[in-house]
């Protein structure tokens, strides 16, 4: 939730024995959900102060519009609004707010950049191009979220993402070669 690896792999056959190999990893800490929901959870931190002229102080406070940002985050994933409503948060006061996935896009801008030099040095590392690049396998909740999927699909020139298996299938698959 607050990294994201990549890896390239190969895959090949030696009398029908599978090979795989590992060509490359590479990692990014500017890259990850809970960095997602942190940009949400400003925004509403934000947007309360200006509704109320109040300020979220105790962790309690904080851990509730937390939440919401994280609910927030996956609700994006499947639908391009979302209902924020926090109650009560400080004696009656509360927010309630839209946020859109066109919006949500631009808080996570800078991901952009920091997934496009993810690409490169995981790719570069393995001696690589990208247009050799058969496939791209997604693990994870960040995944998901569609502004990662569009910023794949746009610098591979990629018509489809895989998602055929979950992290602990990943992992399990992994150790087993």
């Amino acid at each position: 939730a607050n990294h994201t690896w990549a890896s390239c792999f190969k895959f090949s056959k030696n009398k029908d024995k599978p090979i795989f190999e590992q060509l490359s990893l590479a990692s990014n800490y500017s890259l990850g959900g809970s960095l997602m929901d942190q940009k949400i959870y400003g925004l509403m931190i934000k947007k309360f102060f200006e509704k109320n002229k109040v300020e979220i102080k105790t962790d309690r406070q904080k851990l509730r519009f937390l939440e919401e940002a994280k609910r927030a985050k996956e609700m994006l994933s499947l639908n391009e609004r979302v209902e924020i409503k926090i109650d009560d948060v400080v004696n009656d006061l509360g927010i309630s707010y839209t946020l859109t996935r066109s919006e949500f896009n631009i808080l996570n801008n800078d991901f952009n950049q920091s997934i496009v030099n993810l690409i490169n040095e995981v790719v570069g590392k393995a001696n690589l191009e990208l247009d050799k690049i058969d496939s791209i396998e997604l693990l994870g909740g960040t995944s998901r979220v569609p502004l990662v999927k569009e910023i794949l699909m746009k610098i591979t020139g990629m018509k489809k993402l895989n998602r055929t298996m979950n992290s602990d299938e990943a992992m399990a698959l992994g150790s087993t070669y």
